[in-house]
């Protein structure tokens, strides 16, 4: 793997993460990946999506945003489906970051029709995966028993706990988020990476950003 490329967690709401990452960010002069959940579970969803939005016009192309099962749930949320997966998904902060105090009797309806149009256009055009030939960048992974699956239910919705197991065959180098590290550290292996360190799931747990080739960690 010659090419330098830099994954960033999982973020869940976590704005004071972000905005600690932003000047590293800004600076990384190569390709960025975001690899999903940036909402829910952190009291500040709105906000994340907010400097998101203005970092994806800022960077252009050097960067990528990708889908997570969060983002998913909030997404089905606004396109009519029951609040349910959302609320599960713990949503309830999202839902108080858009509408606050001002709520009505009508909270859901009040929050779809409310949904800023930039926030939604972000979201429907967030990718599955980021792929190279030596490496495929996805929120959940791929699946090893069916690896060359790009289907959103695999690298999106999926849950694949053999990417942790050290005898897991992989076509390529696999770098996820999805699965909360709860010791705050990526977690590494020859043919995996995963990149959520417990952002917004775990108090007190940094935002990592994870430098490859040389996977470097930047905790934040």
């Amino acid at each position: 793997m010659k090419s330098e490329f830099a994954v960033i967690g999982d973020i869940h709401g976590e704005i004071h993460s972000l905005e600690r990452a932003i000047d590293w960010i800004s600076d990384w002069p190569a390709d960025l990946i975001f690899v999903g959940d940036y909402v829910n579970r952190g009291a500040h969803s709105r906000e994340v999506l907010d400097l998101l939005v203005e970092l994806k016009s800022d960077l252009g192309d050097r960067a990528s945003f990708l889908l997570g099962n969060h983002d998913l749930a909030l997404l089905d949320f606004l396109n009519g489906a029951s609040p349910s997966s959302l609320l599960a998904h713990g949503g309830l902060t999202t839902l108080n970051s858009y509408i606050g105090s001002n709520v009505s009797d009508e909270p859901f309806s009040q929050m779809r029709n409310s949904f800023p149009t930039t926030h939604r256009r972000f979201l429907n055009e967030l990718d599955v995966c980021w792929e190279t030939p030596e490496v495929v960048i996805a929120h959940a992974g791929i699946d090893p028993t069916q690896p060359a699956s790009r289907m959103r239910k695999d690298l999106v919705l999926g849950s694949h706990p053999s990417l942790f197991e050290p005898r897991v065959i992989l076509p390529k180098l696999v770098v996820a988020g999805h699965y909360v590290q709860r010791d705050g550290r990526p977690f590494m292996s020859e043919k995996f990476v995963c990149v959520d360190s417990g952002c917004g799931a775990v108090p007190g747990a940094p935002l990592s950003i994870v430098v490859f080739p040389n996977r470097e960690v930047v905790s934040i």
